[in-house]
């Protein structure tokens, strides 16, 4: 499972997953970020939090794959957990990650969640790092 290559960073079989002409959306930002932009995201998430969790017991973790019209989406529901490296608060956050295919591949992206842990961890990061 992806999920699990996110939390471990194991881009190999992560790389199989997207497609080359991938667009990814994220809640809150305007931005179209593509397949070279994933890797770099994950790597910020591991630069900004520890203890990153995805509980995958039955009931903590629900995804479903339809057919709509032709165009094969899966969805993911989760809590992702982390503690910020910078603030060394405990976040809890509901995610809803939606997926197109293109065959095998995952083609687009969308992200729904809570961005405000993410937004505060990369503010005190900056102040750390421009100091």
């Amino acid at each position: 499972m992806q999920l699990e290559n996110y939390l471990s960073k194991n881009y190999e079989p992560m790389g199989a997953f997207y497609h080359d002409s991938l667009m990814l959306f994220v809640s809150g930002s305007n931005d179209t970020l593509h397949y070279s932009d994933v890797f770099e995201g994950i790597e910020l998430h591991h630069t900004l939090f520890s203890n990153i969790d995805i509980p995958m017991q039955d009931g903590d973790l629900h995804v479903e794959t339809s057919d709509y019209g032709g165009e094969v989406w899966s969805k993911a529901y989760f809590t992702w957990n982390a503690k910020g490296r910078f603030s060394k608060q405990a976040v809890s956050n509901t995610v809803h990650i939606a997926y197109r295919w293109a065959g095998d591949r995952v083609i687009e992206e969308h992200h729904y969640s809570d961005r405000t842990a993410f937004e505060n961890e990369i503010s005190l990061y900056s102040e750390i790092n421009n100091k």
